[in-house]
Order: structure tokens, then C-alpha cells, then sequence
């Protein structure tokens, strides 16, 4: 799948960054969130999509470079998008299908955010 995204009409994103720019437009317009805000907001976004939401959708930098200390994968840093801010680091998954991100997509469009995501 080749598709891509625009958020708020803006860019050109495929399937595996888009999450990670949404997630810096929602930093960028809620700059007075505490990371355990943001993070706890995002996790009613993986509640939303249920059981097709990827593993380790939003972690911490602790609980991502747990994870990463235990795994074989030698390719797991390259699977997660980084989001630094402020002194604050947020890891989002870069690990979804045509059915997850169209779910992904129709969530964020529901949230009152101001965030429109768009199929181009």
C-alpha cells in the first residue's frame, strides 16, 4: 500500500511516519501537556482502535529502550518513530497495515483535536 496522508491539508505522509507527524502536531498544539498527559491522551487513541493497534503504539524513552535491551531484533530502533520536545522523548510504532491506519485515521478524525488527517 502506497498511500498517503496529509494532516490539517498539509504534507504527504505515508503509512509509518504519519503517526509520528501527527503526534508532533499534537505536541505543537497542546505545548502545556506534560509527556504523562500526551502519553495518557494517545492511549485512549489505542483503546479506540482495539485489537488491530500495533504493539507498542506510544512508549516512554524508559520503556522503549527496556524493550529494546531485551529484544533479538536488530532492527527494533528502526520500527518506532522518535518525538523529542521540550527535553521529552515519546516513541510511537511505525509498524501498521491498511487496516490499523485507516482506524488510526478515523479515531484522530473523531477527537476533538484539531487535527484532520486526509487520504490523498
Amino acid at each position: 500500500d502506497l498511500s498517503t496522508y496529509s494532516i490539517n491539508g498539509k504534507g504527504s505522509y505515508k503509512k509509518a511516519p504519519l503517526v509520528g507527524a501527527v503526534l508532533s502536531e499534537y505536541i505543537n498544539l497542546n505545548k502545556a501537556m506534560s509527556l504523562d498527559e500526551i502519553k495518557n491522551e494517545w492511549n485512549t487513541v489505542s483503546s479506540e482502535i482495539g485489537s488491530i493497534c500495533p504493539a507498542n503504539f506510544i512508549e516512554t524513552e524508559t520503556e522503549f529502550e527496556d524493550r529494546v535491551s531485551k529484544s533479538s531484533d536488530s532492527n527494533v530502533r528502526k520500527r518506532a518513530n522518535k518525538i523529542e520536545w521540550n527535553g521529552n522523548v515519546l516513541y510511537v510504532t511505525r509498524q501498521w497495515n491498511i487496516e490499523s491506519i485507516t482506524k488510526f485515521v478515523e479515531v484522530v478524525n473523531a477527537k476533538p483535536w484539531g487535527i484532520k488527517i486526509e487520504k490523498l
